[in-house]
């Protein structure tokens, strides 16, 4: 499935509950090559859980666990209410429970590259649960570049967009986030609408993200800039932030195809029927 040009390879280890003994390092990274495998952003494993409907795993195509993926939560929310009929579910993504339902907004949002090609569902709506400063940390990333950190679960930075460097800005995060961050530039575009360029930690680069969008938005109208709702278009298309105590996240979803893979761990291929 593919939100927004964020796509991702889902896997059902309830349904296939053997996949659990099968998940490693080499399965995730041979899934998630985009020549020798199936290829996507990330890798989403939709697994039981006690406290929620299902719970969600996310794998970054170099292996690494993503602690949280608004985008991602979207697909999967979109996949299980068409499987078990319902229009609202509970999803565990790490410590985090989201409730995610099918949106009464009208389909506006655009998937600039899909949007006539693929199979669009309705709108689907997450609560992201609160956003997290830390001026600390905000202080010393603003002693290298004008950003503010915010997490949403997994840790972002927002670049003002007078920084237009990125190598510079992902050498200087790395100085201070030794295991990653997600950065995102931010142009402001009226009080209800930003653009951003996004490079995800794991991955590079990407279309959307959308704890991405919602960490830009929330960074906008912390500093005034906006009002909720807020509209964040990204290459792959819009989405919708509304912030008040909580973020909601609303967009659409596209299903793709779907397949069966032949792997073992000694394949250096995953042959997709």
């Amino acid at each position: 499935m593919q939100a927004l040009g964020n796509d991702f390879v889902i896997l059902n280890a309830i349904a296939q509950d053997f996949l659990e003994e099968i998940i490693d390092s080499a399965f995730i990274k041979n899934i998630a090559d985009r020549h020798l495998g199936v290829g996507c952003d990330q890798v989403l494993v939709i697994k039981n859980s006690s406290c929620a409907d299902i719970a969600m795993s996310i794998y970054n195509p170099d292996a690494s666990h993503a602690m949280a993926c608004g985008n991602g939560a979207r697909c999967v929310a979109s996949l299980w209410m068409e499987k078990t009929q319902k229009s609202l579910i509970s999803i565990q993504v790490c410590e985090r429970v989201l409730r995610a339902w099918k949106s009464t907004e009208s389909n506006q949002f655009s998937q600039k590259r899909s949007e006539e090609k693929l199979q669009d569902r309705p709108n689907i709506s997450v609560d992201m649960s609160q956003p997290t400063f830390d001026a600390s940390l905000t202080k010393k990333i603003q002693e290298k570049i004008p950003a503010t950190f915010v997490s949403l679960g997994n840790p972002h930075i927002v670049v003002e967009r007078s920084v237009d460097d990125l190598d510079f800005v992902v050498n200087a995060a790395s100085k201070i986030f030794p295991d990653g961050v997600n950065i995102e530039w931010l142009t402001v575009i009226d009080e209800h609408c930003i653009s951003i360029d996004i490079h995800e930690r794991g991955v590079g680069p990407t279309n959307a993200c959308g704890t991405g969008a919602c960490a830009a938005a929330v960074v906008a109208i912390s500093k005034g800039y906006c009002k909720s709702p807020v509209v964040v278009s990204m290459q792959g298309g819009d989405v919708r932030v509304d912030f008040d105590e909580t973020i909601v996240l609303t967009g659409g979803t596209s299903f793709v195809f779907e397949g069966k893979i032949d792997y073992s761990p000694a394949c250096t291929t995953s042959p997709v029927e």
